[in-house]
């Protein structure tokens, strides 16, 4: 979970670390470089679902890019 403009996710391996991670590189910057996650949605409600849930796809819409989660904590990211 990323606690203000600048922060790294705290769990390292976590979905939220991932997405960050994953954008960033896309971006060519840093993941601290980013606005802060929780500006554009709840990063403990995203690590929640898909940590408990069974069978999930969640796809939303962040920093320009459409994100896909599933289940088996699968992660992609496409340009919008």
């Amino acid at each position: 979970m990323t606690t203000g403009r600048g922060s790294r996710p705290e769990a390292v391996g976590s979905i939220v670390y991932e997405i960050v991670d994953r954008i960033a590189d896309r971006e060519g910057v840093e993941p601290t470089a980013l606005p802060a996650l929780s500006e554009q949605t709840d990063p403990a409600a995203l690590n929640a679902l898909v940590e408990t849930a069974e069978s999930v796809e969640i796809t939303l819409e962040l920093y320009g890019y459409e994100v896909t989660v599933d289940a088996d904590e699968t992660v992609r990211v496409e340009p919008i």
